[in-house]
């Protein structure tokens, strides 16, 4: 059995577009490196004026005699006192019993 030459089907390339491409390939990890390291210092730089900020909140906060102090910025006003004034004024002193099943579920 002989043996036929092998014959290729060959093209020719566009050398500008491949040199470019394997340029950007061949950069790519250093692109990657560089962006990670923006990012991560943006982070940082972020994170450092948040506690910056809140130190200074806290120090104003804590040396200003006026202020309400105590948790003031952070309570409902009343609502809960309010609630219960609402309904004590609503209710007429009778006790009403709500169903005629009751169960308890208790599990161990």
């Amino acid at each position: 059995m002989p043996i036929n030459p092998v014959t290729f089907q060959a093209t020719i390339q566009n050398t500008q577009a491949v040199l470019a491409q394997k340029g950007a390939e061949d950069a790519r990890p250093e692109v990657n490196q560089q962006n990670l390291t923006v990012t991560v210092t943006k982070d940082a730089e972020q994170a450092q004026r948040t506690v910056a900020k809140k130190s200074e909140s806290a120090k104003e906060g804590a040396l200003n005699p006026d202020g309400d102090g105590g948790g003031a910025a952070f309570s409902d006003s009343g609502s809960k006192k309010k609630k219960k004034k609402e309904i004590a004024e609503e209710s007429d002193g009778r006790v009403i019993k709500k169903g005629a099943f009751v169960s308890f579920d208790v599990k161990v």
